[in-house]
C-alpha cells in the first residue's frame, strides 16, 4: 500500500483535514463551505496558489470547481505539506543550470521578466504532491488541490530586488562619502594656498626649519623682517637654516646690501662662503673679497692655482696668482715669499724634467747607471735639491739644475743643504764628493774637515748607507766627545778607533777587559803594543 492509500485508508478515530465532511447532515452544507473557505485560505498563506492562474476548489462530491480571481501571494509563504498541515519552516530553493527534468517559471517583475530553471531533484515535494493526485483521479477518490510548482517564491523575487535596493544604496553611500572626501581636501588645498602667502611668526618659521617641516619665506617682504629672521636663525647656530635664510636674503636683496648685511653676521658670513666652496663655485674669491677677507681670497685662489693638473698650466697660475694676490702687499709679506718661491720651483723644474726624461730615453749619464724612479713634477723643494744632488751635482751654478743655485736661490741654510747632500751622494757610494762637502780652507789656505752639523750625526748617515769602515771610521775620529766616540764605536765595531780613543783617557784597566772581550786579530796586536809601552802614564 502507498502513502496515499495508506492516508485515506486511516482509521476514522484520527482526524485529518476532511473527518468533519462526515458530520450531521443538516449542517453539512455550511459545514463545507466553512472547511472550502478555510481550506483556500491556508492555500494561500502556503503560498502554494499560482497568481498567473486562477485558484482550483474542491466541492464535498470532489469536483473542482475553477475560479476566476487569482489570489494574492504572500511575501513569504510557509509550506502546505500533502496531509493540509502547515510546515514551520521551508527548505531553501536552490538554483540550478540543469535542464534536464527541470521545471521552468516565469514571473513578471515591473516589465521585466525573469525566468529560471530548478532541478527536478530539487522539487521532491511537488513530484509527490502530483504522484497522489494521479493516483486519486484514478481512483475516483478526494484529491488534493492543484499545487503550483514552487521554482521561484516570491522571497527570492524581494531578495533580489532587495539586494539591488542595497547595491544602490551602497553606491550612492559611498559616492557621497567620496564627494565629501573631495571636498575636504579642496577646502584643505585652498587653505593651503591662502596661508603660503601670509607669515608665520619668525619662531615659527626657525623650528619648521630646523625640524624639516615644509616652509616657505616668501610672505616675508620688508628688509626688517628678513634681517630679523636672519638674527634668529644665526641665534640657534643650526647651519642649515642659516644657509636657507641665507640664499633667500642673496636672491631677493640688492648685491651691496647683502654683502653688508651679511659682512655684519660672520656666523652667517662663514657658513655663506664654506657652502661655496663645498660647490667649488668660481666666484668664492669674489664673493670673499666683498666680504672684505682679501687674505682668505688670496689663499684660495692659491689653492685653486695649485690644483692645476697640467705643469705648464699649473706654473701660469700660481705666477698669476702671485702677481694679483699677494705681490706688493705688505700684510702678506711672508706669504707672498713662498708663493714666489713656489712659482720659483715650479719654473725649474718645468725646464729640467723634459731634458732629463729625454737622456734617459737615450740611456746616457748619469741616468744610465742610476735610472729615475719617478717623475720630477710637482716634487717638493727637498725632494727637488736631492734630484739635483744626485744627478747634476757638478753642473756648473749658471745652470737651472745646480744644487748651488737651488742653495742660493731658495735661502737654504749649510745644515739643509749638506743633509740632503750628504744622503744623496751616499745614495750612489760617491764617497770623494762627500769629502769634498766637508773640506774647508782656513785663512793661511790649509784645508781642514768642518761641517754644520755634528759629526756623530755624519756617521750615523753614513752607516745607515752602509758605507765602508774605512770611511765611517775617519768620520768616526773627527767626533770631539770622547765617550761619543767611544759609544759609536762600539756599535759600528771600529776596532782602531776604540783603542785610540781608551789612549786618549789613558785607562788600562778598560783596555786589558777590552782585549779579553775583542777578537779581531788587528786589534789584538794593536792592544798588546800599546799594553807594553812603558812610556804611557795610565790614570789605573
Amino acid at each position: 500500500m502507498d502513502d496515499d492509500e495508506a492516508y485515506w485508508s486511516r482509521p476514522s478515530g484520527r482526524k485529518n483535514f476532511f473527518d468533519d465532511i462526515e458530520d450531521s447532515s443538516n449542517s453539512l452544507t455550511e459545514k463545507f463551505d466553512y472547511k472550502k473557505q478555510s481550506f483556500a485560505n491556508k492555500l494561500r498563506e502556503a503560498g502554494l496558489d499560482d497568481p498567473e492562474e486562477p485558484e482550483d476548489t474542491i466541492d464535498w462530491t470532489g469536483n473542482v470547481i475553477k475560479s476566476s480571481v487569482p489570489p494574492k501571494r504572500p511575501s513569504n509563504p510557509p509550506i502546505l505539506s500533502a496531509r493540509g498541515t502547515v510546515n514551520a519552516s521551508r527548505p531553501p530553493i536552490e538554483m540550478s543550470t540543469a535542464t534536464t527534468g527541470s521545471v521552468h517559471y516565469s514571473k513578471l517583475v515591473g516589465n521585466e521578466k525573469d525566468s529560471i530553471n530548478l532541478s527536478s531533484s530539487r522539487v521532491p515535494q511537488i513530484n509527490e504532491i502530483s504522484h497522489k493526485r494521479s493516483a486519486s483521479d484514478s481512483s475516483g477518490k478526494k484529491q488534493f488541490p492543484d499545487v503550483p510548482s514552487p521554482t521561484m517564491s516570491a522571497d527570492s523575487t524581494s531578495s533580489i530586488e532587495e539586494a539591488m535596493r542595497n547595491d544602490s544604496k551602497q553606491t550612492m553611500t559611498e559616492t557621497a562619502r567620496l564627494v565629501a572626501e573631495n571636498k575636504s581636501l579642496e577646502r584643505k588645498l585652498v587653505n593651503l594656498k591662502k596661508s603660503r602667502w601670509s607669515p608665520l611668526s619668525i619662531a615659527d618659521l626657525v623650528s619648521r626649519i630646523i625640524t624639516g617641516e615644509n616652509f616657505s619665506l616668501e610672505p616675508y617682504k620688508s628688509l626688517k623682517d628678513k634681517l630679523a629672521l636672519l638674527d634668529a636663525v644665526v641665534g640657534y647656530h643650526d647651519g642649515n637654516a642659516i644657509l636657507a635664510v641665507v640664499m633667500f636674503l642673496k636672491r631677493t636683496l640688492s648685491k651691496s646690501l647683502f654683502h653688508e648685511e651679511l659682512h655684519k653676521r660672520p656666523d652667517a658670513a662663514n657658513q655663506y662662503i664654506a657652502f661655496l666652496k663645498v660647490r667649488q663655485d668660481d666666484d668664492v674669491a669674489k664673493e670673499m673679497g666683498k666680504l672684505a677677507r682679501t687674505d682668505d681670497a688670496a689663499m684660495w685662489r692659491f689653492k685653486i692655482a695649485s690644483e692645476e693638473l697640467n705643469p705648464e698650466a699649473r706654473c701660469r697660475a700660481v705666477s698669476n696668482c702671485y702677481s694679483v694676490s699677494f705681490r706688493g702687499i705688505e700684510s702678506r709679506e711672508f706669504e707672498a715669499e713662498v708663493v714666489q718661491q713656489y712659482d720659483a720651483l715650479l719654473s725649474k723644474q718645468v725646464v729640467i724634467e723634459p731634458e732629463d726624461a729625454r737622456l734617459q730615453h737615450e740611456e746616457k749619464s748619469p741616468f744610465k747607471e742610476n735610472p729615475r724612479k719617478a717623475s720630477l713634477y710637482f716634487q717638493p723643494l727637498i725632494t727637488t735639491l736631492f734630484y739635483c744632488c744626485l744627478y747634476h751635482y757638478f753642473d756648473p751654478e749658471t745652470s737651472y739644475s745646480s744644487p748651488q743655485v737651488f742653495k742660493r736661490d731658495f735661502k737654504l741654510t749649510d745644515k739643509q743643504y749638506l743633509y740632503t747632500a750628504l744622503r744623496a751622494r751616499s745614495t750612489i757610494k760617491d764617497w770623494d764628493s762627500i769629502e769634498t762637502l766637508f773640506t774647508a780652507k782656513n785663512w793661511r789656505g790649509k784645508a781642514k774637515f768642518k761641517a754644520p752639523m755634528k759629526f756623530e750625526k755624519v756617521v750615523e748617515i753614513l752607516a745607515g748607507m752602509n758605507a765602508p769602515i774605512d770611511i765611517v771610521d775617519k768620520y768616526l775620529r773627527l767626533v770631539e766627545d770622547v765617550e761619543i766616540r767611544l759609544v759609536l764605536a762600539n756599535r759600528y765595531q771600529c776596532h782602531m778607533v776604540i783603542i785610540d780613543a781608551l789612549c786618549d783617557l789613558k785607562d788600562r784597566q778598560r783596555l786589558v777587559q777590552y782585549q779579553d772581550r775583542t777578537k779581531d786579530q788587528l786589534a789584538q796586536t794593536r792592544l798588546e803594543a800599546v799594553l807594553r809601552n812603558s812610556s804611557t802614564k795610565w790614570k789605573n
